[in-house]
C-alpha cells in the first residue's frame, strides 16, 4: 500500500486534466483509508496476541495535548465547533509513558467526537484521578515509586449514545447500528484498539452518555504515568513569569476557551480577568480597572472591530491600550486584514 500511495503522489505531480486529477485523488483517498484499516487490524492482532510492547519516553503532557488539538483545530472550526483543553491546576506535566500509543488513544477519541458533533464544542479535560491513585497506592508500599494517575475526558455536545448501545462500542468491528456506518463511515476498530491499549497501560476506559439534556458523550480513560524527576518545563523556558504584574482582560463567550487561556497565561505570571461579552468588557474598563492588554474573540465583533477599537481607545487611560483578536483556525487568512492592532 505504501508503494501504491507513493506512486499515486508521484502521479499527482505530473500534468493531469481535471478528470484525471479527480480519479487519482480518489485513488489516494481510498488507499489511505485501506492503509489505515490495515494498520488497525495489525494493531488489534498484536494486542490480542500480546505482541505489542510499550515504550517509556519522556514528554511534556501540555505540549502533547496542544499539538493534538492543533491537528484537529481546522476540522473542528470548519464545522463551527469550539475545541479546548482544560487542565486541572497543579498537575505535573513532565511525564514518562508510551507517547505514540497515548497520542493514538487521544486522536481516536477526539476524531470520533468531532465526527459525531454537528454543533457546540469538544472539551478535553485533564485531571488527577486521586481515587484511583489512592486505591492503587494501597498495593504499593514504596510511595516514592508510585505513579500518578490521570483521567482524560473527551466531552462533546453531539448526538449521544443510548445506554443499550454502549456495550457494543469497545468490541472489534462493532458500531451502534448500520446507519452509523452509512452516515459517518468508520470500521468499528478504533474504540476496540483504544480499550486494549488503555488496558495494556494498566488503566481503564469508559463512556458516559448522554452528558446533558439527552445529548453529548464523554469518553474517559485513566492511566498511570511516571513523573520525571525535574519539573522545569522546557515548554516555558526563559518565558516563565514574563507577564508578571501584567493585567489581561479576556473577552470570550465560551467558558472553556476562557479557562484554557487563563490556565496558560497565569503560567507566565499574568493577572487575568474574564468576561463573556463586549458589554461586560466595556463596564470593566469604565471602572478604570488596570488593564495592560485586551484579548477578544473576533467573532464577538461580527468581524468588524474598527468601532470597538475606537470605543476602547476613546476611554480615558486606555487611548493606547493594546487589543489582540483571536481568530479560529479556519479564518486565519483574515489576520492581516483585521483592524485590531496593538
Amino acid at each position: 500500500m505504501n508503494g501504491v500511495l507513493g506512486m499515486t503522489d508521484l502521479l499527482l505531480g505530473t500534468p493531469l486534466d481535471d478528470r484525471q486529477q479527480d480519479f487519482v485523488e480518489n485513488i489516494r483517498l481510498s488507499g489511505n483509508l485501506l492503509l489505515s484499516l490495515i494498520n488497525r487490524i495489525l494493531d488489534l492482532s498484536k494486542l490480542e496476541e500480546g505482541q505489542l510492547k510499550l515504550e517509556s519516553l519522556s514528554f511534556d503532557l501540555e505540549k502533547c495535548i496542544e499539538e493534538i488539538l492543533e491537528l484537529f483545530a481546522l476540522q473542528a472550526h470548519s464545522q463551527g465547533l469550539e475545541i479546548n483543553a482544560c487542565f486541572e491546576e497543579g498537575i505535573p506535566t513532565l511525564l514518562i509513558a508510551d507517547t505514540v500509543r497515548f497520542r493514538q488513544i487521544m486522536m481516536n477519541l477526539i476524531g470520533n467526537a468531532i465526527k459525531f458533533t454537528t454543533e457546540g464544542e469538544i472539551v478535553v479535560r485533564i485531571e488527577r484521578d486521586r481515587d484511583f491513585e489512592q486505591a492503587n497506592s494501597l498495593e504499593n508500599t514504596d510511595l516514592s515509586q508510585s505513579p500518578i494517575y490521570l483521567r482524560f475526558s473527551v466531552i462533546d455536545t453531539g448526538i449521544g449514545i443510548h445506554y443499550e448501545n454502549q456495550d457494543k462500542l469497545f468490541k472489534p468491528f462493532s458500531q451502534v447500528d448500520a446507519s452509523t456506518n452509512r452516515r459517518f463511515g468508520g470500521t468499528g476498530l478504533g474504540l476496540a484498539i483504544c480499550r486494549q491499549l488503555v488496558e495494556l497501560m494498566q488503566g481503564e476506559i469508559g463512556i458516559i452518555s448522554p452528558v446533558e439534556n439527552d445529548k453529548g458523550t464523554c469518553f474517559w480513560f485513566r492511566i498511570p504515568f511516571t513523573i520525571q524527576p525535574i519539573q522545569n518545563s522546557p515548554f516555558l523556558g526563559d518565558k516563565a513569569r514574563t507577564l508578571s504584574k501584567r493585567s489581561i482582560l479576556i473577552v470570550d463567550a465560551n467558558q472553556h476557551t476562557r479557562h484554557a487561556i487563563h490556565y496558560y497565561l497565569t503560567k507566565f505570571g499574568a493577572d487575568i480577568h474574564e468576561v463573556s461579552n463586549i458589554a461586560d468588557a466595556m463596564k470593566y474598563l469604565d471602572n478604570r480597572n488596570k488593564v495592560d492588554i485586551v484579548i477578544i474573540d473576533w467573532r464577538l465583533t461580527d468581524f468588524n472591530g474598527s468601532i470597538l477599537v475606537q470605543q476602547i481607545h476613546g476611554k480615558e487611560d486606555f487611548t493606547n491600550l493594546p487589543i489582540m483578536a483571536m481568530l479560529s483556525a479556519n479564518r486565519q487568512g483574515e489576520a492581516e486584514t483585521a483592524p485590531i492592532q496593538g
